[in-house]
């Protein structure tokens, strides 16, 4: 094979820094690959590539390489201009929705987009930072900052199917507590991230917010295996829309034309149903998940939404209202300005 070749195999091999890789490891890649090569020679490589692109040695023995932490992203083909404008809308929003400690593993990627729009020749690129933004839906909030060496640990975790060691801080509580977890997939709800994983020798899959892990270490212990667990059944069965009851609601709602032109390009089930009900108002059928997140959406909507059906939901929001109403009837604000 021409050095040219093994040496871009080589250099596809190298991990970014903090992970590294030694030459023998190398060697075995190219062997599992089907390429033939001296160890002398991949260290010969090694070194000639130092001296033209970001890689650097450690000094443990065997040497082991990495590309510089701040090493530019090489594309081959280049990366072209539709490539970085898409790259460009996902920085924007991902910064909205993936913690900091995320998003540093795609920042080579948005710095290389970044450069080839700064230098393409088109003068209609000039402006470009001009022409893309990203809103968020609802209120605007900052994602929740998950620390570096947790995530590393738990992404590692999952991919090599390894027990983690946590120390994890619940929701309001004063103490710390260490847990084991076997860790099964990761689900991004909103701006959290939450590890799904089994604890010790339970078999119930439970969820562990990153933001709330203080600490996470590897182990050297494989997860225990389920046969029958599914990442996306676990999703689907509605755990992470807070469920009130197990069965699904059949509801009917009184909505706005605005609401219901929104329904009728973002429906709320396959079995929605809207016709007309009265001037301005639309009757929409649909079955949907008892949760907490139907409650919020109806409430959300204000006058624009009313609950018909079922009667057992209606008044619970009735009743929700009716605090409401006792609420803002109150003397809080009196309170505060004294």
């Amino acid at each position: 094979m021409p050095t040219m070749i093994r040496q871009l195999k080589i250099l596809q091999f190298i991990p970014r820094w903090p992970d590294s890789i030694s030459s023998l490891q190398i060697q075995e890649k190219l062997e599992s690959r089907e390429i033939e090569a001296r160890l002398r020679s991949i260290q010969r490589d090694l070194v000639s590539l130092s001296l033209e692109f970001p890689i650097t040695a450690d000094e443990s023995s065997p040497r082991c390489w990495s590309w510089m932490e701040e090493a530019q992203t090489y594309d081959l083909p280049q990366m072209g201009v539709h490539t970085a404008l898409t790259f460009r809308m996902a920085e924007e929003h991902l910064q909205h929705v993936l913690p900091k400690s995320s998003l540093r593993y795609l920042e080579q990627h948005f710095r290389t987009a970044q450069n080839v729009l700064i230098q393409h020749k088109d003068r209609h690129m000039k402006n470009w930072t001009q022409k893309i933004h990203v809103l968020v839906p609802g209120m605007s909030a900052f994602s929740p900052q998950v620390k570096r060496e947790v995530l590393d640990a738990v992404y590692e975790g999952i991919l090599r199917e390894q027990q983690l060691k946590v120390t994890y801080r619940k929701r309001e509580a004063e103490t710390i507590k260490e847990y084991i977890l076997h860790p099964l997939g990761l689900v991004l709800l909103g701006h959290t991230i939450y590890l799904v994983c089994t604890l010790w020798d339970y078999e119930n899959p439970v969820n562990f917010a990153l933001h709330r892990m203080e600490s996470a270490l590897l182990l050297e212990e494989n997860r225990k295996q389920s046969e029958t667990f599914d990442l996306a059944e676990f999703v689907d069965s509605g755990r992470f829309k807070y469920l009130v009851g197990e069965e699904p609601l059949a509801i009917e709602l009184s909505v706005s034309s605005f609401v219901a032109a929104r329904l009728d390009e973002s429906p709320l089930s396959e079995d929605q149903e809207i016709v007309s009900l009265q001037e301005n108002r639309l009757l929409v059928k649909a079955t949907v998940p008892d949760s907490s997140q139907l409650r919020w959406w109806i409430l959300g909507h204000g006058t624009q939404v009313e609950l018909l059906r079922p009667e057992s939901l209606r008044d619970e929001c009735k009743s929700l209202v009716a605090e409401m109403n006792h609420l803002y009837q109150g003397s809080n604000i009196s309170k505060v300005e004294n």
